[in-house]
């Protein structure tokens, strides 16, 4: 097994976990996003597969506007909504270009969405 593939593994495990774990659908679609967004890193940095990379990041982006939709309708403030507006708009700039981006920008989105995940 590659090291993309256990890193991959392992990732969607914790997901699975995560996901079945959500009190919410706002949090499972920004768990979901999460996933696809380290599916992205390790595409493109470990499997140097720019085109699956691509397409992790536009899952990831739907799920980002479905989190959206959610937001709107949980009435919780504009804070959420604001949030993932900064998440979708950071996940469009990787999707520009998935090869020309440095490893720290996936990271600092991943972190982003982490943290929103762990205030819910």
């Amino acid at each position: 097994m590659s090291a993309g593939t256990c890193n991959r593994s392992t990732t969607t495990a914790c997901s699975g976990i995560a996901r079945a774990s959500a009190e919410s659908p706002l949090k499972s679609d920004l768990i979901e996003a999460r996933l696809h967004l380290a599916n992205a890193r390790i595409d493109l940095f470990t499997g140097h597969e720019s085109d699956k990379a691509g397409t992790e990041l536009e899952s990831a982006r739907r799920l980002l506007d479905q989190a959206d939709e959610e937001a709107g309708k949980q009435q919780s403030g504009n804070s959420k909504k604001e949030q993932i507006a900064d998440l979708q708009k950071a996940v469009d700039e990787l999707g520009t270009d998935p090869a020309g981006t440095r490893e720290s920008n996936y990271a600092t989105v991943q972190q982003q969405l982490d943290s929103m995940i762990q205030s819910l």
